[in-house]
């Protein structure tokens, strides 16, 4: 997300590929069509096994660490498999 956001609203780092986007028409559309394709949220995984709740299974909800949540302010997701 963050070169979502340096695209968008520009950074050093970033100068050279927005050069290369408007001077390359056939680049440009093959990114914009790679940013259309993305998801909106990334896939939550299991931090334990990796698996996503589609690969578990079911209507399965990934337990949070509660610990983790409150005292270091970090989500560590878990499906208890």
């Amino acid at each position: 997300m963050s070169v979502l956001h340096d695209l968008s609203y520009g950074s050093p780092g970033m100068n050279s590929v927005i050069n290369i986007l408007e001077s390359d028409a056939g680049f440009a559309r093959a990114w914009a069509e790679s940013l259309s394709s993305m998801r909106d949220k990334p896939v939550i995984r299991c931090d334990n096994c990796t698996k996503s709740p589609e690969e578990v299974g079911g209507n399965v909800k990934f337990m949070l660490c509660s610990s983790c949540k409150s005292k270091l302010n970090f989500a560590v997701h878990y499906c208890s498999q």
